[in-house]
């Protein structure tokens, strides 16, 4: 130990000498003298902000590091930073003007220009990376990139050199918490910590440090506590933004259940309180522990067990969700200002406590965002509108829906609706401390917001002065009362920003939530492109939508208790209300606002049929956008339409047209004008109603911190919304992008590779070109009287890369050329799994045709033919014949005729930009795009009239029962370079194997001397490589994606089958399974087997070839000897599938045929004497003779 001692400072040896002089002799020992110097060091460096070893530094204290130390071994989580409550106690001595602060806040440094900042940071000696002083960039553990505009450079961002000027990302609506946790920055504050137990499912348990923060509004344990403690529960997705806006990546955090109770209670777990908390790494770094002294008559004391003075490392954070669970509401304050609060555990002790400490800050923050699957998820849902197969739900016949309206009544001209409850009925607990403590929290947001509490305030008075709530009375009834939560969801921004309160229906509390207990009920929605479709069809357009639809629907005063709430206005006292309509938050209230809406039309669909078939097909949500053939129609639909719905207690509003006079007889207040000169936006896309154009406007969501991602990749093209596919040849190349990023499994946040990155920022910066895009709305812009022909063209196209198809309504009038409108587009990016051309362009004529049906159902007009146009005479000969890749065939052949089908130039198939993408300017200016081809507004005759290669058979008529006479066989032959010979024409694979080895010995010998060349009977040398040549080809063949990547970066996609068998390329190209056999004494080709693919002809050769080898031995015995050399996936179903098809096996374990016995003979005795045998009888005179007859035989 004397030598020990001498490798410290020596002021660390001094501070030791004096501490065991005044100790016991006991404490001079090489343990405590290395607790001594831990401590030391822990009180000299507080731990880094954002090291990964701040979190394994401490093994719990606590918790008993015996069992730390095993759950350690078990496994440790590797995220580098903390993401759950981030704490930094910082020095704030700012190295370039001696102020209060850190460098991030020193006014001088942030003024000063890139150079200037450089300068200073040399001559300060500050860290590159951190900017702290104390260490140099290369010791720096910080390993975070700057992250500027995509920069990777390991500089903070403060010296990143001067961009090209983008803007950075403006916080978002998106993210989930804007603050869990509360900035303190008292100077010489103590946080409110106290020392707990505990419990585990099993009943084991540890004493923890706990932290409590109503600034959080969820709970955190420690990722290690929980393994020590055996919690297990299900995973979530969060995302954190720490101190300083830095974003972390998406991580699954384990949501667990324990049990919390006081160090010196009972130590039973039923006296403690269930919690439920997030397992990370981190709950934070140390933090000052309680004074051991403090000023006042206050019931504290020093922790047993804890050092004066030494930094705790917290274990559980008990947020805002459970504080209330322990407080009891006693406080105690004292003259310096500490304030004492009892809880379950025991006291807290926080506030002030020492105003000539230095200053420090303790700062906790965390900000989560929500996963992406949503918004992928409604991106695609949006794209696939008109092209995927809808099921029929027949939502009106269902028991849900035939209840509703067994219970919905009209009373005083508004109806009533129950609660669609689940079967069993409602049983909920009562909720009433989980909603004070909610609004609890929502006070405190308003509070920080004072014209968002007015908004709030104000919309919650107008619940009240309108009869939508009312007190709830004093007795509620068990089982039927629950108390929700709301917030506010803000929309709009300046003058125009509204508040909507939402009454959280998906607050859980022991498990229960109120919308479990209600049922959701049928989707009554319309689709939104049917919506759209029907809001373009003719030249006078409307739009109007219902004020406040949900709150004029009554709920039945039984059900009104389930929806009790809180509220109070401003230091009142809390007050219990409930709501009288249905509100927004409930998973039901969709289904019972639609379904009243639609009850209400089909009762009055004899008095007002126009309107009400308005309201039972056009209405999306409470969105009512239609479209007349004339203004005086118009005039009389929105009579209709207004009166209609209002005798249900619904107003229409906001009504606005095209065509001002169609809304003349309507007051001002009704009708809207578009505001600031804006497009008026209509079911989501803007409408220029003065020149009727629909147009588009920049997301304005294109640059962000931190650089482009996957992430932003996918924010960026869901931002633009356009469900008729006017911009798929734009959006098309955002789609190739981000399925080559999926493709390669790059993860959310890292950052896009160079060759994706480039067409990316390419893309983006076409943005500000979207006002340029302008679709006229009115499909017909002529009366229909004036109208001679309607048609429905749709053309489709297909590339290597993606596919798609575009449909247009040609309006051919009385007189003059034919109007000609791009009426809807859809693109799909080609499979992962790589396809011919000719079998993309066949999905892509499967678009067509769904996409045409799905339009002339949608416009419900006249509509006097179809046409389906192809530049490829391959799919067009697929689609005329019966049958031809029948599982995308005859679903084409349903929905359109194979005599509807045409073939078209490539150069003039507007379809061509979709498969191919195009920019936006390139895109606003191209006639063919928006207008057909140029031959489609001219008369039929002038269109092109070939019509594939089946022009001289035609298909038989539609109406035909039997099948074609004719047939056509379309076979396309493909010549590989690896060989000219067919396995699958060998039945011995021996002989395969000698012929490709007599052809080498012909090549071979035609470029050798005659002393060299090869000749006798084939070698087994020669016989083997010929063997590993087709076990080559046959690898390349099946595997080409994963041996392309093996020779690229050395090892196969993650996506791959083969992923797991770690395979290589040896020296001769062969792929091999790699495997951890390498230092066994195993044959080479035991120990990494050649990989075969399971369905080759080459594959099921050898099998077969070695089930003779081995004597026609059984399936596991062929499978052992295959695998001494090859290694087939699924390898015992090939085998079992190659085995039932050899005959001498199936002679021998055969059963033999059951033979068929002939038919029994007729009876030999004459009926009259079948007496003696059915009536037996006992004879007492004795036996009787057998009489004899000579004259028959025996």
């Amino acid at each position: 130990m004397p030598g020990l001692k001498e490798k410290f400072p020596r002021k660390l040896q001094r501070a030791w000498d004096l501490k065991v002089g005044s100790g016991p002799e006991s404490e001079d020992n090489l343990e405590k003298f290395l607790e001594f110097a831990q401590l030391q060091a822990d009180s000299l460096s507080p731990p880094d902000e954002f090291s990964p070893e701040a979190s394994r530094e401490e093994k719990g204290g606590e918790a008993t590091r015996k069992e730390l130390k095993n759950a350690r071994k078990k496994g440790r989580d590797r995220v580098t930073s903390s993401a759950a409550a981030l704490v930094t106690s910082v020095q704030r001595v700012c190295p370039f003007c001696e102020g209060d602060h850190d460098v991030t806040g020193c006014q001088r440094f942030l003024d000063a220009g890139y150079s200037a900042r450089m300068s200073m940071s040399r001559e300060k000696g500050v860290c590159y990376k951190c900017l702290k002083t104390g260490h140099r960039a290369r010791e720096c553990r910080t390993s975070r990139s700057c992250g500027v505009d995509g920069c990777r450079q390991p500089h903070h961002q403060l010296l990143h050199p001067p961009s090209t000027g983008k803007p950075s990302r403006p916080p978002g609506p998106d993210q989930a918490h804007q603050s869990l946790l509360a900035a303190r920055s008292e100077p010489g504050g103590c946080l409110q910590t106290v020392r707990a137990r505990a419990y585990g499912p099993d009943g084991n348990h540890v004493v923890v440090n706990c932290l409590f923060d109503t600034g959080a509004e969820v709970s955190f344990i420690r990722k290690d506590v929980a393994e020590v403690l055996g919690l297990t529960g299900s995973h979530e997705r969060c995302r954190f933004t720490t101190l300083g806006g830095r974003m972390g990546p998406e991580r699954k955090w384990r949501r667990v259940e324990f049990r919390l109770g006081a160090v010196g209670g009972s130590g039973q777990a039923e006296t403690s309180t269930p919690v439920q908390a997030l397992a990370i790494p981190q709950v934070c770094g140390k933090i000052q522990p309680l004074p051991t002294r403090p000023a006042g008559s206050i019931p504290a004391e020093p922790e047993r067990g804890q050092r004066p003075g030494t930094p705790l490392l917290i274990d559980v954070l008990t947020g805002i969700d459970y504080y209330y669970e322990f407080v009891t509401g006693r406080i105690r304050r004292s003259s310096s200002g500490t304030v004492a609060v009892e809880t379950r555990l025991g006291w807290l002790v926080c506030g002030k406590t020492d105003p000539r400490q230095s200053p420090k800050v303790q700062v906790l923050l965390t900000k989560g965002e929500g996963s992406d699957d949503d918004i992928l998820r409604r991106f695609w849902d949006i794209e696939s509108l008109g092209i995927t197969t809808t099921e029929d739900t027949a939502a009106d016949g269902t028991a849900a829906m035939k209840k509703f309206e067994e219970d919905l009544h009209l009373d005083g001209g508004r109806y009533s609706v129950s609660l669609p409850w689940v079967p069993g009925g409602p049983s909920l607990p009562s909720n009433y401390s989980h909603a004070r403590r909610r609004l609890l929290v929502l006070e405190r947001r308003l509070k920080a917001r004072e014209e968002d509490r007015l908004q709030y305030a104000s919309v919650m008075k107008q619940y009240f002065d309108e009869g939508w709530a009312e007190p709830a009375p004093k007795v509620s009834p068990p089982g039927r009362t629950w108390y929700l939560p709301h917030h506010a969801v803000y929309q709009g921004a300046g003058g125009e920003r509204k508040c909507r309160v939402v009454f959280d229906g998906a607050a859980p509390y022991k498990g229960i939530t109120l919308n479990r207990q209600l049922e959701v009920g049928p989707n009554l929605q319309i689709d939104l492109l049917r919506a759209i479709l029907s809001f373009r069809r003719l030249r006078v357009g409307l739009q109007a939508d219902i004020e406040k639809m949900y709150l004029q629907i009554r709920v039945r005063a039984e059900d009104r208790d389930a929806c009790r709430f809180l509220w109070r206005d401003d230091e009142q006292k809390i007050r219990k209300y409930r709501l009288t309509r249905v509100c927004f938050g409930l998973t039901c209230s969709p289904f019972l606002a639609m379904g009243t809406v639609r009850s209400h039309a089909k009762q009055n669909y004899e008095s007002k049929p126009r309107a009400a078939e308005e309201v039972l097909n056009h209405m999306y949500m409470d969105d009512l956008a239609t479209s007349c053939d004339s203004v005086a129609e118009a005039r009389t639909l929105v009579d209709q339409l207004s009166s209609l719905l209002a005798s249900g207690g619904f107003r229409l509003h906001k009504w606005a047209s095209n065509e001002p006079d169609a809304l003349q007889d309507l007051p001002m207040e009704r009708t809207t004008t578009g505001a600031g000169g804006r497009p008026w936006k209509t079911l989501g896309i803007y409408w220029e109603r003065d020149e009727d154009y629909l147009t588009f406007v920049n997301p304005g969501r294109s640059h962000f911190e931190g650089g482009d991602t996957k992430r932003q990749l996918l924010s960026v093209a869901s931002g633009i919304f356009d469900p008729i596919g006017c911009l798929a040849p734009f959006l098309v190349r955002a789609k190739i992008l981000f399925q080559l990023l999926w493709e390669r499994g790059l993860d959310w946040d890292e950052p896009l590779p160079a060759d994706v990155e480039r067409p990316w920022l390419a893309w983006k910066s076409e943005l500000e070109d979207l006002p340029l895009v302008r679709l006229p709305r009115a499909l017909v812009p002529i009366p229909l009287d004036h109208v001679k022909r309607i048609e429905l063209h749709a053309f489709s196209d297909a590339s290597e890369r993606a596919y798609g198809a575009v449909v247009y309504l040609r309006v051919e009038p009385l007189s003059g050329p034919a109007w000609v409108r791009l009426t809807a587009a859809k693109t799909r990016v080609a499979p992962l799994k790589r396809l011919s051309l000719p079998r993309l362009e066949l999905m892509g004529a499967l678009v067509a045709a769904r996409l045409i049906r799905y339009v002339q159902r949608a416009l419900n007009l006249d509509i006097h033919s179809l046409s389906c146009w192809s530049d490829s005479e391959v799919s067009l000969a697929a689609c005329q014949w019966k049958p031809f890749v029948r599982n995308r065939v005859e679903e084409i052949q349903q929905l359109v005729e194979p005599t509807r089908w045409r073939h078209c130039p490539g150069k003039s198939n507007p379809a061509d930009v979709l498969s191919r993408g195009a920019s936006l300017r390139r895109l606003s200016k191209d006639c063919c795009w928006w207008q057909g081809p140029r031959w489609l507004a001219e008369p039929s005759e002038a269109w092109p009239r070939k019509l594939g290669p089946s022009e001289s058979k035609p298909p038989s008529p539609p109406d035909e029962g039997r099948s074609p006479q004719a047939t056509m066989l379309v076979s396309v032959v493909t010549h590989s370079p690896d060989h000219g010979l067919d396995p699958s024409r060998y039945g011995d694979i021996e002989k395969l194997f000698r012929i490709t080895a007599l052809c080498f010995r012909f090549v071979h010998n035609c470029g050798s001397a005659a002393e060299d060349r090869r000749s006798g009977p084939l070698t087994a040398t020669e016989l083997e490589a010929s063997e590993q040549v087709w076990v080559r080809i046959a690898q390349r063949q099946a595997f080409p994606k994963e041996i392309e990547a093996l020779k690229r970066n050395g090892k196969v996609p993650a996506r791959s089958d083969l992923d797991q068998l770690t395979p290589y390329l040896d020296a001769a190209g062969t792929l091999r399974v790699g495997g951890r056999l390498e230092r066994s004494n195993l044959p080479f080709s035991a120990k990494h087997p050649a990989l075969l693919p399971s369905d080759h002809e080459v594959t099921r050769g050898l099998v077969r070839r070695c089930h003779l080898r081995q004597l026609h031995a059984g399936v596991s015995q062929t499978l052992f000897a295959l695998r001494q050399r090859y290694w087939i996936p699924r390898g015992r179903s090939r085998v079992r599938q190659v085995l039932r098809g050899c005959l001498q096996c199936r002679w021998a374990t055969g059963r033999p045929p059951r033979p068929t016995y002939q038919k029994l003979g007729r009876p030999r005795h004459p009926p009259s004497l079948m007496w003696a045998w059915t009536s037996p009888g006992l004879c007492s005179l004795g036996g009787l003779e057998k009489p004899q007859f000579p004259d028959m035989c025996a």
